[in-house]
C-alpha cells in the first residue's frame, strides 16, 4: 500500500512512519520544512516538502511519483503545529485551520 502521511516529521508522524515502513508500506512523508527531508528519509519515507495550508501544494505532494490504483493508496493527516514553548495566537489559528481543512 502507498501511504501519504501529512505531518510525517511531527511528534505523531515520527512514530507512525517507521511502523508503516516495517509493515511493508511505501510511505511518502510530507513536511513543511526542507531541513526535515533527511529525517524522513532515515525513517524510511520518501520526503516531500509542502505547506499544509496550501491545498494545491499538498495535492501535488500527494500525487508525486508513481501512482498505484486507488485501492492501493491511502492518506493520513497527522499535521499540526506544536511549538516548543507554548501556543501563541498565530499558531493556534494555524492549528485550527489545519485540523478543519479537508
Amino acid at each position: 500500500m502507498k501511504v501519504f502521511v501529512a505531518g510525517a516529521s511531527g511528534a505523531l508522524g515520527r512514530q507512525l512512519v517507521p511502523m508503516l515502513v516495517r509493515n511493508g508500506h511505501e510511505v511518502v512523508g510530507m513536511t513543511r520544512s526542507e531541513s526535515k527531508r533527511e529525517l524522513l528519509a532515515r525513517l524510511g519515507a520518501r520526503p516531500v516538502v509542502a505547506d499544509g495550508l496550501d491545498a494545491e501544494a499538498v495535492g501535488q505532494a500527494r500525487h508525486s511519483g508513481s501512482q498505484p490504483p486507488a485501492s492501493r493508496r491511502r492518506s493520513v493527516r497527522m499535521n499540526t503545529v506544536l511549538p516548543p514553548s507554548g501556543m501563541n495566537r498565530c499558531l493556534a489559528w494555524k492549528c485550527r485551520r489545519l485540523r478543519s481543512q479537508k
